[in-house]
């Protein structure tokens, strides 16, 4: 493989001859990751200016994906697949947005002006939605447009009629009226009358002045309009005087302050005695504040609650029987710490004062009156060994534990001690040991034959004592020598007597019998030789005369207790019981026959209850009066019950379920309570201002009334009705002769249709003040038609209406006299409803259908766990040594509703039926050898019983002790001749202990009877064996958990006891002696405590909160129980928030809502008498929901009145600005006169709006009028500044909106055309500056110019890129893959169609997945696929380095430091953002061609244009 001959091809700045090094090496070098960390980038535009769209201020900007060699822009997927590269920020907020000036869209055009041409005109209007805001922001465009009307006649002929009319100039303001002119009489608290002037004019058709009379001619019985009439002048509000300075904050200085500045406030307050009126000043401040200082004042005392002890535990009412769940109280209040007497001060000091200690400690908690707990005994013990070891009178004893002391009255423990008297022993008698073997008499030369015996025998004591001979004296000696015989090989051969057996009984009169026995060791010849059977047992009486009885300690019930020396309290009486001694029958019997020493006692001390009287606490203050005014007013002074009288003691007087005694007093010298309202006198006669006809005015006086006929400062009728008073004051014209003067108009009357589909009419009418009697209405006043004296109105256009009661939620149950439980009412809102869902007064209901707005309910009380009775203890779980027995008991009645839950269901002890010890299988003697015939091989047998008893429990514990004995076994009886053996011995001790390994254990037996030569043999007559066996087991102790805590009262808690059981355990799990073990004395039980219930402690209920509402079925008030102690898992658990709160609804009262009824404006006062400025007047009421009207105030106050403070009300009132609002009743109007400006009326006012993306900017709302006429001749004319023709105020920024505009369009029509338009959030119409005008739809569905772009479609007016491409329309890209060869990105390369993949083209290979395609002599040809996200490897690797290996070495070792400062020098040239169109840009829309051409000249094979750019 060679390179290339020629000119050496570029790529990307980078030598073909470098390339070709790189492939002859077979270096695996990534070309771009060495020139690019990044090979393709995204690169954005410069940042648009900001522009206010969706109702957002924004500035975007563009990112195109450029390949970073040579900036050549791929389709966006490389860059987006690309793992490090991130999409730059393509829009962010800006704040500096202006704000255009927003327009209604135009109004219909009017009416003509004219019915021909020329002179017709129309005019439209538009009003302004947002005003314009910002330097260059779009200002506010014409309000008005004026045309000429189109297709009228042309006017032909002109025909002149001189015409005159008044010309009436706008009202002066309100001035003083001279003294000459003003009043005799004024009313107090009223605002002077004022007089206001006007011009006026009579003027011809072209506007010129001229005389009076043009303008009288032709109308008998018109008069001139008045140029003055009386007003009102504006009347500022008026206060009072302040008062006195009030008592200081503080009553006291705060000892442990460190504040220097501790000061305290005095406040001063004065009254409104007048509220502003006609625009008068507002009222001042109401009320102000001064420091006052408190170190002169004396010291703050320190309040603290006072806590009695707990009373006595009472059971609850819901708890039956004696005992179980209770509760216990005690006084607690709140007191003076200084305070040796601990009176009683008000809760609310401690609760809420600056020096207080704590919160309030609990007054009732939860306990439990114990149940009787009766004696619980164990199990009796084995018996003792006898008192006396010898003679009559001893006794042998056996206890028993207290499991469970008696406690709270249960029935006191039985005897622990029984006694029985033991069988009477000798107290020395002869002992004598086993007979010695029989030797032969003297001189006997045979084996066999006649001989004696001896034996052992002495006098020995009860103690197992050697005594001298007499001692025994008084018994008959034994036999100390026996004759005997030793058989003859052929004699009978008999045993020794075995020991006595067992007695057959342990006790009675008659006794028991023991037995032993002898058996055949050897038959003789001769079988009538050996002894009969009758001979070989033996029996006795044993036991005889041993009384069967037990004895034990009897008492009975302690008697009353007696005082002693007439004394009282404890330990002064005494109280007596019977003590004796019985058997287990009962009867009483000789006390020596119990043990002395548990002899219970007879008598005891006990204590005598003395007398206790009632005792008290001190006596409170007086409390405030209940009320400041009135005869009925009461106060009070309480005092606690500290201890209930007892043992007839003097008894409390009479006191509340809390242990309160209350006093009352009626309080004296209050003042009355008074009632306040305002009383208006008739108005006075019309006074004209100047002669005796003309405008003038009326007044009267108006006071505040007391209830008892005093006149009280307006200030207090203010306060306490929340109104202004009456108007004192108003305008009236006294007609001169001649004049046409009309009244005011009448109220309206009523409707003529009260409710249906159809509205009805209402009429108010007015008439001729002064009509000359002689003269009727039309000759007097031809001017006035009838339908001046009538108007009608619409009215009641709704449907009728329909009224019923409905009902809140029921609240919550609340039990009688504060109860924590049971039966109480629930309470609800009962209010009268309209059909349309407003809430009306109650009496439109009918008063028989009303529901009950209270019912009976009950809150469960808690319930505890109740459970059974102990059952039996069960049966030991060890028949020997120590074990366990359980008892148990079931839930009777489960916990309820926050009970106490269930105790322990089980208990358990120890126990001890025997020891161990006793545990031994007890087998009878063998049986005599049963053989066939008299000697040879037989078998023996024998019986075996477990003394706990025949079931299978019991032998399976005998079992475990020890195998079941053999009851069977071979023997041999010897034949006569042979050697006759005698039993074998017990087995020795063994040598050795076990730890030692044993050792060994003998055993031996004798010759009984000598062989004969040709008999069978002697054998060994000792027997020797190891003791391994014997010490096969281990022992150790093993001690159980401790069993639960048994207390006193049974299952509650307290100290009390707990066991568990210590034994000797065999390595086989059997129960052995503990003297088998080793370290048995541990402790087996001890004291311990188990813990007692506590229930949650609740304190008492918060006071009632405010209402959440005022009105309507929903409001409600709560209070809320905090919890003063937290329960523990045994008592009752503490109750959720909600459990713990009590709601009841407030005063039914309807909820209403408030709105202003503005009436339409009347005609212009100009009207009827010419042409200029005039009044217009509506009527404006304060409209509550339910269709009354109320006082002013009431929409004057967003909130409920009853919440706020008289002086805010009266400042509310004093502040009203009624221009803003809309609520004035007049505004000034005009009928234009020939020659003056014509203008609209103001228009209403816009929304309340405000710009959303400046936080700091404030909420307004605008108004416009527009020109629709200029002036002409000496008219008056036009505003010159656009400012008067707009009108902008602030508003709530709560209620504002953030304005958001958008483009709608309508559906396509048959032609493909659809309107566009631009709307706010509300939906209206505004001018399509408000909308971005990038953002606008086409409103034709083809696109203009066609769409040229390629993979680019025309959809609904605009070009956007086909399916699977993206772009903006105009320069298209793939989403993935390639459509042609200039999505692939760098020479040599094609798309290939197929598969829509970039591949290098014929004889050339892709070093990398970013190229280049690289020339190649390799056969045969290959071509790669080049995924942008697949990284691809140099395809011809050579087998072997050619000789001239080192020359393309030297030349890449040169190119590479010339190839690092290229790449810094390329980097540095193309570090900069590419220029490309922002559709951010003003000029995007408008330059469609210039973008396409600026990227068609971005395309490969135009890099010099794009560097241009």
């Amino acid at each position: 493989m060679s390179c290339p001959q020629g000119k050496p091809r570029t790529f990307a700045g980078l030598s073909w001859a470098v390339v070709c090094a790189v492939v002859l090496l077979n270096l695996e070098i990534d070309v771009v990751e060495g020139l690019e960390a990044d090979p393709y980038v995204w690169t954005p535009s410069p940042w648009g200016e900001c522009e206010r769209g969706g109702g957002e201020c924004n500035r975007a900007r563009r990112a195109v994906c450029l390949r970073s060699v040579d900036s050549r822009m791929v389709p966006p997927y490389y860059c987006r697949e690309q793992d490090d590269s991130e999409l730059p920020v393509l829009s962010e907020p800006c704040y500096n947005c202006t704000q255009d000036c927003v327009h209604s869209v135009w109004s219909p055009w009017s009416e003509c002006s004219a019915t021909c041409a020329p002179e017709a005109t129309r005019y439209r209007t538009r009003r302004v939605l947002v005003p314009a805001r910002g330097e260059g922001a779009r200002p506010c465009g014409p309000f008005s447009e004026v045309e000429d009307c189109p297709d009228l006649p042309v006017c032909t002929v002109e025909i002149t009629v001189r015409s005159y009319t008044w010309k009436v100039g706008p009202w002066t303001s309100c001035r003083q009226i001279p003294l000459s002119a003003r009043p005799k009489q004024s009313s107090v608290g009223s605002c002077d009358s004022g007089l206001r002037t006007r011009e006026v004019a009579c003027i011809d058709y072209e506007g010129n002045a001229v005389s009076d009379p043009f303008c009288m001619e032709g109308r008998k019985g018109a008069s001139r309009p008045a140029s003055s009439e009386a007003c009102v002048l504006p009347c500022d509000c008026q206060v009072s005087d302040w008062g006195r300075w009030g008592a200081c904050s503080k009553t006291c200085h705060d000892t442990d302050s460190t504040d220097d500045q501790d000061m305290g406030l005095q406040t001063r307050t004065r009254t409104v005695v007048r509220l502003p009126l006609n625009g008068g000043l507002p009222c001042p401040s109401l009320s102000e504040q001064a420091h006052c200082n408190v170190s002169a004042l004396p010291p703050c005392p320190v309040y603290s609650w006072h806590s009695e002890s707990w009373g006595e535990c009472v059971l609850d009412e819901e708890t039956e029987g004696v005992c179980g769940a209770g509760w216990q109280g005690r006084q607690v209040w709140c007191t003076e710490e200084a305070d040796q007497d601990n009176r009683p001060v008000n809760n609310a000091l401690c609760l809420h004062g600056d020096n207080t200690t704590s919160a309030r400690p609990a007054v009732r908690r939860a306990c439990r009156v114990p149940c009787p707990q009766d004696c619980e005994l164990g199990e009796w013990q084995n018996w003792s060994p006898c008192t006396k070891s010898c003679g009559t009178g001893g006794l042998r004893l056996r206890f028993r534990e207290v499991l469970i002391p008696a406690a709270h009255g249960g029935e006191q423990c039985d005897a622990q001690v029984q006694t029985r008297e033991c069988e009477p022993v000798e107290c020395s008698w002869w002992h004598t040991g086993r007979w010695s073997k029989c030797f032969l008499d003297f001189g006997l030369d045979q084996p066999c034959g006649p001989g004696s015996q001896i034996r052992v025998m002495y006098c020995k004591s009860a103690l197992d004592e050697v005594l001298p001979r007499e001692n025994c004296s008084h018994i008959q000696e034994p036999q100390r020598e026996n004759n005997c015989k030793v058989p003859c090989p052929g004699d009978c051969v008999v045993s020794e007597w075995s020991d006595w057996g067992h007695c057959s009984v342990s006790c009675g009169v008659k006794g028991g019998f023991q037995t032993r026995i002898r058996q055949v060791l050897a038959y003789s010849r001769n079988d009538t030789e050996c002894l009969p059977a009758d001979e070989l047992v033996q029996r006795r009486v044993c036991n005889q005369q041993v009384p069967c009885s037990t004895y034990l300690w009897q008492v009975g019930p302690w008697g009353g207790c007696q005082s002693v020396n007439q004394t009282c309290g404890d330990d002064s009486g005494v109280q007596t019981r019977p003590v004796y001694c019985g058997k287990d029958t009962g009867s009483a019997v000789d006390e020596e026959l119990c043990d002395a020493d548990s002899k219970p006692p007879r008598q005891q001390a006990c204590s005598v209850p003395c007398p206790e009287d009632c005792m008290l606490s001190k006596f409170s203050g007086w409390s405030e009066c209940s009320q400041t005014c009135g005869d009925t007013a009461l106060k009070f002074k309480t005092q606690r019950i500290l201890r209930v009288a007892a043992n007839g003691g003097k008894v409390c007087p009479p006191h509340s379920k809390d242990g309160i005694v209350t006093k009352r007093r009626r309080c004296k010298n209050l003042p009355p309570c008074y009632t306040y309202d305002w009383s208006p006198e008739p108005w006075g006669e019309c006074q004209a201002l100047f002669g005796k006809c003309g405008p003038g005015y009326q007044t009267r006086k108006v006071d505040c009334g007391r209830n008892d006929g005093v006149t009280a400062d307006h200030g207090v009728c203010v306060e306490k009705l929340l109104a202004n008073p009456p108007p004192s004051q108003k305008r009236c014209f006294i007609p001169c002769p001649g004049d046409c003067v009309l009244s005011d108009w009448s109220d309206y009357g009523p409707c003529s249709q009260t409710c249906g589909d159809l509205p009805g009419t209402m009429v108010r009418t007015r008439y001729i003040v002064n009509l000359d009697p002689t003269q009727t209405e039309k000759e007097q006043c031809p001017h006035i038609r009838d339908e001046d004296l009538v108007e009608q109105a619409p009215c009641n256009g709704q449907p009728c209406l329909t009224y019923n009661w409905e009902m809140g939620p029921w609240r919550s149950c609340i039990p009688h006299k504060d109860a924590m439980c049971g039966r109480g009412l629930q309470h609800a809102v009962v209010l009268c409803v309209r059909s349309d869902g407003q809430q009306v007064e109650p009496d439109l209901c009918e008063e028989r259908l009303r529901p009950l707005s209270s019912r009976p309910c009950d809150v469960p009380c808690p319930v505890d766990c109740q459970v059974s009775k102990w059952s039996e203890w069960s049966l030991c779980s060890h028949v020997c040594g120590l074990g366990t027995k359980n008892r148990a008991r079931e839930v009777v009645r489960p916990a309820q509703h926050g009970g106490r839950p269930c105790p322990d269901l089980l208990q358990t002890t120890t126990c001890s039926l025997r020891s161990c010890e006793d545990l031994e299988w007890e087998v009878s003697e063998w049986s005599a050898c049963a053989v066939r015939g008299t000697c040879g091989e037989g078998y023996q047998t024998r019986s075996y019983h477990c003394p706990l008893g025949e079931g299978y429990f019991e032998v399976t514990q005998c079992e475990w002790s020890a195998p079941i004995p053999q009851t069977v076994r071979m023997c041999d009886l010897p034949c006569p001749g042979d050697c006759v053996l005698s039993e074998w011995s017990d087995w020795s001790e063994c040598s050795l202990p076990c730890s030692e390994g044993g050792g060994y254990k003998t055993r031996t037996r004798e010759m009984v009877r000598r062989p004969i030569p040709e008999g069978r043999q002697c054998g060994n007559t000792t027997e020797i064996a190891s003791c391994k066996a014997d010490c096969q087991h281990e022992y150790r102790v093993q001690v159980s958990s401790w069993t639960g805590c048994m207390v006193p009262s049974g299952d509650v808690c307290g100290k009390g006891t707990r066991h568990r059981t210590v034994n000797c355990v065999r390595d086989d799990g059997m129960l052995m002696s503990l003297s088998h073990c080793h370290d048995t004395n541990v402790t087996r039980s001890e004291p311990c405590e188990l813990e007692c219930p506590v229930d949650c402690n609740l304190g008492g209920f918060s006071d009632w909160r405010t209402c959440t509402g005022a009105c309507g079925l929903t409001a409600y008030r709560n209070r809320t129980r905090e919890i003063a102690e937290e329960g523990n898992e045994l008592g009752r658990p503490c109750p959720s928030e909600l459990l713990r709160t009590q709601t009841l609804p407030c005063d039914p009262e309807p909820c209403y809502t408030h709105s202003w009824e503005r009436g339409d404006w009347g005609d212009c006062s100009v009207a009827s008498q010419g042409c200029g400025i005039g009044e217009r007047t509506r009527t404006v009421k304060c409209h509550r929901s339910d269709g009354r009207m109320v006082d002013e105030i009431y929409c004057l106050v967003e909130d409920d009145i009853s919440s706020l403070d008289p002086s805010q009300v009266q400042l509310v009132l004093s502040g009203v600005n009624r221009t803003e609002l809309d609520i004035e009743t007049s505004q000034s109007c005009g009928s234009p006169c020939p020659g003056d400006c014509q203008m609209t009326n103001w228009s209403k006012w816009g929304p309340c709006q405000r710009d959303c993306s400046e936080p700091s900017s404030r909420a307004t709302r605008a108004r416009t009028r527009a020109i629709i006429r200029p002036e002409t001749g000496l008219g008056r004319a036009c505003p010159l500044e656009a400012e008067e023709l707009i009108q902008i105020r602030s508003c709530p920024s709560l209620k504002a909106v953030c304005p958001v505009y958008r483009w709608r369009t309508g559906p396509w029509d048959d032609q493909d055309i659809r309107d566009v338009w631009c709307e706010d959030q509300d939906g209206t119409w505004v001018t399509e500056t408000a909308c971005v005008e990038r953002d606008r739809p086409s409103a034709i569905k083809w696109c203009i110019p066609e769409c040229s772009g390629r993979y680019s479609t025309c959809s609904e007016g605009r070009c956007i890129c086909q399916d699977g491409f993206e772009g903006d329309g105009v320069l298209c890209f793939p989403k993935e893959g390639c459509a042609d060869d200039s999505h692939c990105q760098f020479d040599g390369a094609y798309c290939n169609q197929d598969d829509r993949r970039c591949e290098c083209v014929a004889g050339m290979v892709a070093l990398t997945v970013t190229g280049p395609c690289v020339l190649t002599t390799a056969a045969p040809t290959t071509t790669v696929t080049m995924p942008p996200t697949e990284g691809v490897h140099a395809a011809g690797r050579s087998s072997g380095l050619p000789p001239w290996w080192w020359i393309p070495l030297a030349v890449l070792v040169g190119v590479l430091a010339a190839l690092l400062l290229g790449i810094m020098c390329y980097r540095k040239h193309h570090s900069g953002e590419a220029v490309i169109n922002d559709p951010a840009s003003p000029d995007y829309s408008k330059n469609e061609e210039k973008r396409r051409q600026l990227y068609v000249s971005m395309l490969p094979g135009n890099k010099a244009s794009a560097k241009k750019v």
